[in-house]
């Protein structure tokens, strides 16, 4: 049976010597995630085994950090290092390719090894504890002379809304912790629960993702209109400047500027997400595109491609994703190429059919709709087709 997975963020409230150890845990587990992802890039392990073989005592003699959370610290850098190893695969089959074009292969800034200035850490099952009853938590820290429990019991701060997650019907997974400035720590818990089981309809509802419109549905409804897309662009055209400016202010602006666009588009993505699975009934499925390599693969004009790289549109898919799992709305993920070029009501492919950004009309048989919807239309074809489903 499949899970779903809910991350509640509660807030501890330390005492001055328990916030101490906490402040010196996350040092120690910062330097063992820095020094095993120097040790395994300068190496060229990717290999979680071989590496905890060649850190894991060097780490236990140089580290204050109890046995758990050394694996811990060496398993996020494995997981780093993999992730960075496959981009410079990535990129040297993309400089490969230019090659083969006979094409300039521009310059590029090295990606570099993975280091981080305060690394939240991942405790397991092992490492922490979590009390529903008396909302307390029990977290491994560093260790001290003369203590054979290294652990401290804090209370914490549950908002209303993830009580519903704190009842016997979800299971407690792993938890990290993280130190903001000005915040204080925050444990940051995964929650799993078993996916309800609903017999699945025969409705398919195809979304498209764009510019003008955030989301198309192939149930004609348009999500996210002209006021998110002036504004997204505002917000572009005031970065820019800034970032032409470069000045000591002009960066903090920027700063200050990054978290505002993040939080507008969170919301505008919340916002569109709720209103899509809201138009879904239990068992119906969602096909989406498939946004792997979405940078890449995104052609035309430039302005078209900004927008399309410009906006979080694999957040949108996530909220979408786990907003549907409960309501029994499952989403599949299909490949989009010439959907938006394609015909929905004969199939005929071609860039001509594009009149405009949002007028669709066949070349072939003269069927006309609006551009988005039909490309919806047709991503919940093709999820019907790969459902073995007649279209």
């Amino acid at each position: 049976m499949n899970m779903m997975q809910r991350t509640i963020r509660i807030k501890l409230q330390p005492t001055d010597v328990q916030a101490a150890l906490l402040h010196e845990t996350l040092a120690e587990y910062t330097r063992s995630f820095n020094e095993v992802c120097l040790i395994a890039d300068a190496a060229s392990i990717t290999n979680g085994v071989e590496l905890h073989k060649l850190t894991y005592y060097p780490q236990r003699a140089a580290r204050q950090l109890p046995s758990q959370l050394i694996v811990s610290a060496r398993m996020k850098a494995t997981e780093a290092i993999k992730s960075v190893t496959e981009l410079r695969k990535k990129r040297t089959r993309q400089e490969v390719d230019l090659v083969r074009k006979g094409k300039e292969v521009k310059p590029r800034k090295p990606i570099r090894t993975p280091q981080s200035k305060l690394c939240a850490i991942r405790y397991d099952a092992r490492s922490y504890k979590f009390d529903r009853a008396t909302s307390t938590v029990h977290l491994l820290h560093v260790q001290q002379e003369g203590q054979k429990r290294n652990r401290a019991a804090m209370p914490v701060s549950i908002p209303a809304y993830y009580q519903q997650f704190l009842t016997a019907d979800w299971q407690t997974d792993s938890a990290d912790l993280i130190y903001l400035k000005g915040r204080g720590f925050w444990l940051h818990i995964v929650v799993s629960h078993d996916t309800p089981v609903v017999p699945e309809s025969s409705h398919v509802i195809g979304v498209d993702l764009g510019i003008n419109r955030l989301a198309v549905t192939s149930d004609a409804m348009f999500f996210g209109g002209r006021q998110v897309k002036e504004t997204n662009n505002r917000y572009f055209r005031l970065r820019r400047a800034l970032q032409a400016k470069g000045s000591k202010s002009a960066k903090r602006h920027l700063k200050k500027l990054s978290g505002k666009i993040a939080r507008f588009q969170q919301h505008a993505n919340h916002e569109v997400a709720k209103a899509i699975v809201r138009s879904a009934s239990p068992g119906d499925i969602i096909a989406m595109e498939n946004l792997t390599d979405i940078r890449e693969r995104v052609k035309g004009r430039r302005k078209q491609r900004r927008g399309m790289v410009n906006w979080g549109f694999a957040q949108l898919q996530g909220f979408v994703d786990y907003k549907a799992a409960p309501l029994g709305v499952s989403v599949q993920y299909v490949d989009a190429r010439y959907s938006s070029q394609g015909c929905f009501h004969c199939g005929y492919v071609s860039k001509a059919n594009r009149v405009c950004q949002s007028e669709f009309k066949c070349r072939s048989c003269n069927y006309q709709l609006n551009a988005d919807l039909n490309a919806a239309k047709n991503l919940a074809s093709r999820a019907i087709r790969a459902a073995g489903g007649p279209t």
